[in-house]
């Protein structure tokens, strides 16, 4: 009984129209909103007394933790559901570092970022070239193809850009169709 059922759902399966798989990549277009939180690790070497009291710390790279919200527009090329142009307004704010020393303080600086890129899609990952490598994502409910929205996390580029040492960050957001 279980070989019939599978032989009967490979011949449904292919009895589809050639379109139908592309189905199972979601189509990203239109305005999104963008709600995004970024975290940077700290390289550091400390130094201590002989009772094991920290008396030094020397960063390399000083962390980072922002937030960001803003809008994209992703526009699909044509014949190419899964990959176009994207576009938009992010912004977002910065702490300036996760280590604070005492008698410091880290003013988080708002800064407004204009995107232009090319994206490309697959039904798991959402990468924009030259902006980000790929993201893991969840898409949420489609209309008419369209996701309506996505939840993503993945790397960042490595960053300080240019900087001897870098890292790479971990970014976590939602995009969400207007």
């Amino acid at each position: 009984m279980r070989t019939r059922a599978k032989a009967l759902a490979l011949v449904c399966v292919a009895c589809l129209p050639a379109g139908a798989y592309a189905a199972t990549v979601p189509i990203l277009s239109g305005t999104y909103t963008l709600t995004q939180n970024s975290t940077c690790p700290i390289i550091a070497t400390t130094s201590q007394n002989e009772s094991g009291a920290l008396t030094g710390i020397t960063t390399t790279v000083y962390g980072d933790a922002n937030g960001a919200i803003g809008t994209l527009t992703f526009t699909p090329a044509v014949g190419t559901p899964d990959a176009g142009t994207v576009t938009g307004k992010i912004f977002s704010y910065e702490t300036g570092g996760l280590l604070q020393l005492p008698n410091t303080t880290l003013q988080p600086a708002g800064q407004t970022t204009s995107v232009k890129s090319t994206y490309s899609n697959t039904a798991t990952t959402v990468t924009l070239v030259g902006a980000m490598p790929p993201a893991k994502v969840i898409y949420g409910a489609l209309k008419d193809g369209i996701a309506q929205s996505f939840t993503f996390i993945g790397p960042s580029n490595p960053w300080p850009v240019g900087a001897a040492t870098q890292v790479t960050c971990v970014d976590i957001g939602t995009v969400v169709h207007k």
